[in-house]
């Protein structure tokens, strides 16, 4: 029973000090800056860059930043959809680093709103042979300088035309 007990904690431990967290930590009206910190290295990732329906935004290339260092071959889709992954076995070593200098998008003019990340189960691995790591994302950036929080959907009766932001509360 020692053994088992002994073994669980070691695991879990190992389990723990796996994580990763991903956040925008910058952007303009050209390009999104992503980093990230994590405890273990990092060979590969997947996870979509969600930018709130206000901003209206298409997605393209993304490079620079760690994964480049790395020599990462990094593949997106105008959704958002951001994969990267080695072919050598290099990883992102351990440490808080800026993940991807520049992802480029096109939004209009003068809009506000938030961009996030989605995560998929088994988002980021590491390791030899890669195990997939617990990663969880950072806060929500806000972007734009007119930004107010509220309901914008016109048809929703607690619609606020001045809500520049969907804060979720539309009924």
């Amino acid at each position: 029973m020692r053994n088992i007990i002994i073994y669980l904690l070691i695991s879990l431990s190992f389990v723990f000090t796996q994580e990763v967290v991903v956040w925008v930590s910058n952007a303009n009206d050209s390009h999104i800056e992503l980093s990230m910190t994590n405890t273990t290295g990092v060979g590969g990732f997947q996870f979509t860059v969600i930018a709130d329906a206000s901003l209206g935004a298409i997605f393209g290339e993304a490079f620079g930043g760690a994964s480049e260092e790395a020599g990462f071959m990094i593949s997106t889709n105008e959704e958002g959809l951001i994969i990267g992954f080695s072919m050598t076995g290099e990883e992102i070593m351990p440490g808080d680093s800026i993940l991807l200098a520049n992802m480029n998008w096109t939004i209009p003019d003068d809009v506000a709103g938030y961009i996030t990340i989605e995560l998929i189960p088994n988002s980021f691995a590491g390791g030899n042979p890669p195990v997939a790591l617990d990663a969880v994302i950072g806060e929500p950036y806000l972007y734009g300088d007119n930004i107010n929080f509220g309901c914008t959907d016109p048809e929703a009766i607690n619609y606020d035309p001045d809500a520049t932001v969907d804060d979720g509360s539309c009924v």
